[in-house]
């Protein structure tokens, strides 16, 4: 599967369900932990919603709030070692070493 132009690539198959739950329960988590930390009422991070619709949901609301919520998360989010396991994942790294050979990832 060759790069596009742009820089990125998409994957197929490299996670199984389990570890894409593992990785979504990790960032529900951080944003869970950052919603709290705010003088904003935690309720108003929709923390009912589902995974896929939350920021979205929240970001009709409060622009502003669901931005800050997604930068904390990305500031935040890989110190979880769900997440912060990533770089040794095999399946991950077996199509991240096809896609830049013959370079090496160290």
């Amino acid at each position: 599967m060759p790069i596009a132009a742009c820089g990125y690539a998409r994957g197929r198959d490299i996670f199984c369900p389990a570890e894409i739950q593992q990785l979504q329960a990790s960032i529900t988590d951080t944003t869970n932990r950052l919603a709290r930390g705010f003088l904003t009422l935690y309720a108003t991070s929709l923390p009912d919603l589902p995974f896929e619709e939350r920021l979205e949901q929240v970001a009709h609301q409060d622009r502003a709030y669901a931005y800050a919520l997604l930068h904390g998360i990305f500031a935040d989010a890989h110190q979880d070692p769900r997440i912060a396991g990533l770089g040794h994942h095999p399946r991950l790294m077996a199509h991240i070493q096809r896609l830049v050979a013959p370079r090496h990832i160290i």
